[in-house]
């Protein structure tokens, strides 16, 4: 059985579209005390905010989806403070010249699971200045720019697919060029088994004036500037250059553009991945930790109660993103990848609520290997 963390003092609101008592997702954020979750029914819902105030938002289905529309915007998240969406899918209004999410100035923990962010004129997902960021198993793309456009933040990218814009077979964008995957400008960004492709280039034309427009060039995978990237069992492409038809065609993006003071740093082996199922399960049920690496490696399930980066030493690979010092969180031996393993979630308290943060751990014969991040919320059956 899990050991049972400190009790949370929080509630639960609950937003379904048709039946309420909230709405809207907004109304929600709005009423939330810090620290409350917020359980969203499927269906359409408007953009919101979230600034200063540390809350879980969760899709309550297993099977709907949840889909906003309008720019969802998180900043200003303190120290030692969690903001956790799961399940949410928001897609930004065109025209409006905003990312689909944007997390701005946060020095806190911001945690995306499973979610899928649709940028129109600009990216998809916009980072300026935030000092702990993952994405598990999202998917982040957009019609006009990068995947992921991140300035001064450290990024984790566990799983997903992240595309740029392409613009190929578009006489309207004809010689424009792809865009790129993921743009960083500084921080550190780590790349651990997600698809990353760069856009394709738009077509050139022939009229009066010969080879007019050009084709355009293909986006890189990643284009960084003045960043540390780390990449580990990820596919990173550069996208096709355009098709020239009369003209030479363009050429194509390369998988990672290292600009200013940059570096890469490729791992070998398998990216490690976790599943510990839904995000909001149910006291005294049964979590099935499910993880993969390299295989026959051993694997271990990190258990903590707080998000937050930990400085690891020499010889580990990744970061560990379990709050506390290192040492201090409970550790669960899975088994030799692929492994799966049952675990008891505690008994609750009356409308108690408890927190759990979950790390897989591949260990190697030279390095330890962190890998993807679960958050997870337990709840007392009277919720």
């Amino acid at each position: 059985m899990l050991a049972l963390p400190m009790l949370l003092v929080c509630g639960v609101l609950d937003v379904d579209s048709v039946a309420g008592p909230f709405f809207e997702v907004r109304d929600a954020v709005s009423a939330a005390a810090s620290g409350d979750i917020i359980r969203v029914a499927p269906g359409n819902y408007s953009y919101f905010g979230i600034f200063g105030k540390e809350i879980t938002i969760v899709n309550s289905s297993a099977s709907g989806e949840v889909r906003v529309s309008g720019t969802v915007r998180i900043q200003g998240i303190g120290p030692g403070e969690q903001v956790l969406l799961d399940g949410i899918d928001i897609e930004a209004a065109p025209g409006s010249g905003d990312p689909a999410l944007l997390l701005a100035h946060c020095d806190g923990s911001v945690r995306l699971q499973d979610g899928e962010f649709h940028g129109m004129d600009v990216a998809g997902v916009r980072l300026l200045d935030c000092s702990d960021v993952v994405l598990t198993n999202c998917t982040a793309l957009s019609d006009s720019g990068s995947a992921v456009h991140a300035t001064s933040s450290h990024l984790t990218l566990g799983g997903g697919a992240y595309f740029g814009a392409s613009f190929e077979l578009q006489s309207f964008y004809a010689g424009r060029a792809g865009a790129a995957g993921l743009y960083l400008e500084g921080g550190t960004t780590f790349v651990s088994g997600s698809t990353v492709v760069g856009g394709s280039g738009g077509e050139g034309l022939m009229s009066a004036f010969g080879c007019w427009p050009e084709p355009g060039p293909g986006g890189n995978g990643v284009t960084a500037i003045d960043t540390d990237v780390e990449i580990l069992g990820a596919m990173v492409l550069g996208g096709e250059g355009g098709v020239g038809f009369n003209c030479l065609n363009a050429e194509a993006g390369v998988p990672v553009a290292l600009l200013g003071g940059a570096t890469e740093t490729a791992h070998p082996g398998a990216a490690v991945r976790l599943d510990i199922g839904p995000a909001i399960q149910q006291e005294g049920g049964t979590l099935v930790a499910i993880a993969d690496g390299d295989a026959g490696s051993p694997l271990l399930l990190v258990v903590g109660l707080r998000a937050g980066r930990s400085n690891l030493p020499a010889g580990f690979v990744g970061e560990l993103f379990i709050g506390g010092p290192l040492g201090s969180q409970r550790r669960v031996f899975l088994g030799a990848a692929p492994a799966s393993l049952p675990l008891t979630l505690p008994e609750l308290s009356p409308f108690g609520i408890a927190e759990f943060e979950f790390q897989a751990v591949q260990l190697r014969a030279t390095a330890a290997v962190t890998g993807e991040v679960r958050g997870l919320r337990v709840l007392d059956r009277g919720w």
